[in-house]
């Protein structure tokens, strides 16, 4: 036979277990968030590096091919990322003044959200 006056619902104790878990749960999940977050900034920097270093690699050989002048202390490589949006001049192969660029933009340091690229190393 069934109590009738029985209320249905949740007791005190099952809503605080149930907060409990799931406050666990999330106290999991925020470092593997961050993590996750902080290895997709390295994998973006990683990319942007290569792109400017290809970029740096490109402009020098393009530089050293042309026999277009260059200061003797930067050895080929230009002096600024800036060098590499704006481009080089010469002149092509029927004498017209031409542009060569190596990069569209600068890429974003994903780590500073900046276009600031400081020197890494020396």
């Amino acid at each position: 036979m069934r109590c009738k006056n029985r209320k249905r619902g949740f007791t005190l104790v099952e809503l605080l277990i149930v907060a409990l878990i799931i406050s666990v749960l999330a106290l999991v999940a925020i470092p593997m968030v961050e993590t996750s977050v902080r290895r997709e900034k390295e994998i973006q920097l990683r990319r942007n590096l290569r792109t400017i270093i290809t970029a740096i690699d490109e402009y020098r050989k393009f530089v050293i091919e042309n026999n277009i002048e260059y200061d003797e202390d930067t050895y080929g490589f230009p002096e600024t990322l800036e060098d590499l949006v704006d481009g080089v001049e010469y002149e092509d192969k029927q004498g017209e003044e031409r542009i060569q660029k190596f990069l569209r933009k600068i890429p974003v340091d994903p780590m500073t959200n900046t276009y600031d690229w400081g020197l890494r190393s020396y």
